[in-house]
C-alpha cells in the first residue's frame, strides 16, 4: 500500500496514524487484537 505508506511518512511528525483493518478476517480474531 505505497499510498497509505506515502501519507504516513508525510504525516507522521504531526501524530497522524493509520489503523486497518482486513474485512475478510473473522470477527472474533480483530476483536483479540484490538484487546
Amino acid at each position: 500500500m505505497p499510498s497509505m505508506q506515502r501519507a504516513y511518512d508525510e504525516l507522521k511528525n504531526d501524530g497522524f496514524e493509520i489503523v486497518a483493518v482486513d474485512l475478510m478476517e473473522e470477527r472474533e480474531k480483530v476483536q483479540d487484537l484490538c484487546g
